[in-house]
């Protein structure tokens, strides 16, 4: 799933810049390149949440279609019934 690989992707540049701040507090300057895996996370965490929203409308949008259908299938089998006529007596 996208999510996951997502995720994965996330947690691999997270374990990458964790690693950086602990070369950092030893004195090494290594702030660009944490800067640059922070520029990278933003697009990756963009688009793991607009998946998760995806996912967590699917019984929604699921439940909508299931209605729709079925208000479909009630106008057809109206449409197909044969309308009964009244005999005034």
């Amino acid at each position: 799933m996208l999510a996951d690989a997502l995720q994965s992707d996330i947690d691999s540049l997270v374990f990458s810049r964790r690693e950086l701040y602990r070369r950092q507090r030893r004195g090494e300057d290594v702030s660009a390149e944490i800067k640059e895996i922070s520029l990278a996370l933003r697009p990756i965490r963009r688009e793991l949440k607009c998946c998760q929203h995806v996912a967590d409308r699917i019984p929604q949008i699921q439940e909508h279609i299931r209605l729709t259908r079925q208000t479909e299938e009630q106008n057809m089998s109206e449409k197909t019934k044969p309308k009964e006529e009244t005999v005034n007596g």
